[in-house]
């Protein structure tokens, strides 16, 4: 009985080694993290995830607990500005994500007035987004110069004032 109980727990231990992985680490699903940027009272990071053999199989962005807590409360809204890591930007069209912060929202009225996120993931370098410059009185030609209505969806509405 004596003998049977050791050899029984040495067996047990010998198949927990026979269960350990013996696969190589860089085999596995990876997932890489972009530099974290303050939000709130938290901080945002996109990521990628590459497949085992390291082709994309989602990239995203996570907030972290306190991201939501004091965020602006005035206009206007708050963009933040999210570098995603090299493998995401040399093996998918994206370049970057914006969070933008809208704490009163935006038009169409009735629709996206209420407080909320817009959530952009931009296949240009963010030098060429931060570039853009904001729609007012002296940049309303460039931005409202649109093709004729023949070549524009029956549904399509300018920007800012577009709605009734």
């Amino acid at each position: 009985m004596y003998f049977a109980k050791h050899v029984t727990c040495l067996l047990l231990v010998g198949s927990l080694f026979g269960c350990a992985t013996t696969d190589n680490p860089t085999t596995q699903p990876q997932r890489v993290y972009g530099p974290t940027v303050t939000m709130g009272s938290g901080s945002a990071r996109t990521w990628f995830l590459g497949d085992t053999q390291g082709n994309p199989a989602s990239i995203g962005l996570t907030l972290s607990k306190g991201a939501l807590d004091n965020l602006p409360t005035t206009l206007p809204e708050t963009a933040y500005m999210l570098a995603l890591p090299d493998e995401a930007t040399s093996k998918t069209p994206y370049k970057h994500v914006m969070i933008d912060w809208n704490p009163n929202g935006h038009e169409p009225d009735n629709i996206y007035t209420m407080p909320h996120f817009d959530f952009h993931f931009y296949t240009q370098p963010m030098t060429e987004t931060m570039a853009i410059p904001a729609y007012t009185a002296t940049t309303a030609a460039k931005f409202d110069n649109v093709p004729g209505s023949a070549y524009m969806h029956a549904d399509y509405a300018k920007g800012p004032g577009a709605y009734p």
